[in-house]
């Protein structure tokens, strides 16, 4: 008679294998899953930037930011997040003083973004 051991090895194997892609399967879904909703977050944003509702805008892009810490991702975000300063700074209906304050924010973000003239004021 043959021993059945060699038989129960080989199952042990092929159900460590199988447990093994599973969980890689179920790891990969969850990466996009969460890579899906990080980019729905993303558009809604966008989308909130584009209505003119920037102070909303900016908490969703701040959400995002701390999650996406790769470099590229940081810096289309503060691109955006400098822009969204940018369109509360230049806001006719805003005092002076409340500008300023929107452009140091854009400062943070984006110095480039930040016109000459306001740079020179933001200095003193």
């Amino acid at each position: 008679m043959s021993d059945p051991a060699p038989k129960c090895k080989c199952t042990i194997i092929k159900n460590i294998v199988l447990l093994l892609i599973l969980c890689l399967a179920s790891a990969l879904v969850w990466h996009n899953l969460n890579e899906r909703s990080l980019r729905l977050k993303e558009n809604r944003a966008l989308e909130l930037m584009n209505e003119g509702q920037n102070k909303a805008a900016i908490q969703k892009f701040l959400e995002v930011k701390q999650e996406r810490p790769k470099a590229e991702d940081q810096a289309r975000l503060n691109a955006y997040l400098a822009d969204c300063y940018v369109n509360l700074a230049e806001d006719p209906g805003i005092p002076f003083e409340e500008s300023l304050k929107y452009y140091r924010k854009v400062q943070e973000f984006n110095p480039g973004k930040v016109p000459a003239l306001i740079r020179e004021r933001l200095k003193q």
